[in-house]
């Protein structure tokens, strides 16, 4: 089952919104797949009539554990946006 996490930034940073997928690798048994999907460019304006429109990149990375991915993910975050990422589990 895929997990999947909003993340939060301590500050404004282009990589806003983020998102943090985690599931079990379906090629390596017991490992764990994660997946950053992350803002890379804005285009537009509020005032404009086509709005805004965001452009995303997907960072990803095999992991040894469930707790090893969301490490992996904080840390890959926090790095890009020089500051403190929360992740929240998003139940749907």
């Amino acid at each position: 089952m895929t997990k999947k996490f909003e993340v939060t930034f301590s500050s404004t940073t282009s990589l806003s919104p983020s998102f943090v997928y985690i599931s079990p690798s379906e090629g390596y048994s017991g490992h764990f797949s994660v997946g950053i999907l992350h803002s890379i460019a804005t285009s537009g304006t509020f005032q404009s009539a086509a709005g805004i429109a965001k452009t995303f990149d997907l960072k990803q990375h095999l992991a040894s554990s469930e707790s090893e991915a969301l490490n992996w993910a904080k840390n890959w975050l926090s790095k890009q946006s020089v500051g403190i990422v929360t992740l929240n589990e998003v139940i749907s």
